[in-house]
Parts: structure tokens; sequence; C-alpha cells
């Protein structure tokens, strides 16, 4: 089978009806110290979540450093299969194939 990428979890995947995990927002990385560091470090829509009291995917509680918010968690959201992007699968079909 072929690997393709997920337009949404940005994963790699050769089975597309697994379930896909994805985060809808945006990943903020550092925050931003010339303007006080008062940027939320996180993934937007689970910082969102977070600011509303709402419960995280494998997490109950608020901590500063929460799995949750890390760039390579879980996402937040899930969908019953994988969306091929078009446009990475374009560009490794120029590639040769690996064989085991």
């Amino acid at each position: 089978e072929e690997t393709r990428r997920c337009r949404r979890c940005q994963r790699f995947y050769t089975n597309p009806i697994e379930e896909c995990h994805y985060h809808p927002g945006r990943y903020v990385g550092q925050p931003d110290m010339k303007f006080g560091g008062t940027k939320d470090v996180g993934w937007s829509c689970c910082i969102k979540k977070l600011i509303k009291g709402e419960d995280l995917p494998g997490t109950s509680v608020w901590l500063p450093n929460n799995e949750a918010l890390k760039r390579s968690c879980k996402g937040c959201r899930t969908k019953d299969r994988h969306d091929e992007d078009q446009e990475v699968t374009m560009a490794l079909s120029h590639f040769p194939k690996q064989t085991p």
C-alpha cells in the first residue's frame, strides 16, 4: 500500500479508514517576550476549551505543562477517517518507491 498524509492531522498513514485525531486550531509556540510573554502556548483550540473550563482528551486538570497542549498531543477532534492531502501525494509520487 502507498503511504499518504492526512491534511487534517498531518500524519502519514496507509489505512485511510482508521480514525483521524486532529486539532482544528493552530499551534502557538513560545510566548512572545517582546510583548510581555502574554501569549498562551499550545493548541489554540485546546486553549479556548481550557479557558471555558471544558475537559481535554487525556486530562481533566489544568496544569502549566499540560500534555494536551504539546504540539505532538492527540488531536481534540475526531473524524472517522483520514482526508488525503493531494498535494503531498503528488510530491511523493516523484520519488522512487522503496521496496523492503
